[in-house]
């Protein structure tokens, strides 16, 4: 695997985060749409076709929204695991940079802040941790 794949591979967990809280978002978007709706029914008494459909379409929005989430959860747990394993099978401190940016989300400049380093002694602690991961004992499931 080239150094740029394996960036790519570590860079998954955070997409799998984001794409999970985007998800997430659309729900509580179409859950406040469908109450609503349903607010907005309250207080009529003839029933209206249009809005019964409508409140049902947001309800099946929701559920919708619901099942991929739970499809999207059960996929990522596996990738969020697989990179898990990986970072902490390295020795420090490359398996603690690489947790701190590919898990935690944080910068180099946050890292050796953080670490009490220099940003290029980071960024040069964080490429040899890459490398590392093409090694077997590092990374034994590693993606082909």
């Amino acid at each position: 695997m080239e150094y740029k794949e394996r960036i790519h591979w570590l860079g998954r967990y955070q997409d799998c985060l984001h794409q999970q809280e985007m998800l997430r978002s659309r729900i509580l978007a179409a859950r406040d749409r469908a109450t609503s709706l349903q607010q907005a029914l309250s207080p009529i008494s003839v029933q209206s076709s249009h809005l019964g459909s409508s409140i049902e379409k947001a309800i099946e929005t929701v559920e919708s929204f619901q099942n991929r989430l739970a499809q999207m959860v059960v996929r990522n747990e596996q990738t969020l695991y697989e990179i898990e394993s990986a970072i902490s099978a390295l020795p420090c401190p490359e398996s603690s940079i690489l947790g701190m940016r590919y898990i935690d989300g944080k910068t180099f400049q946050e890292i050796a802040d953080k670490m009490n380093l220099v940003p290029r002694r980071v960024y040069q602690i964080h490429q040899k941790g890459v490398l590392l991961l093409d090694t077997p004992e590092y990374m034994p499931d590693a993606p082909a």
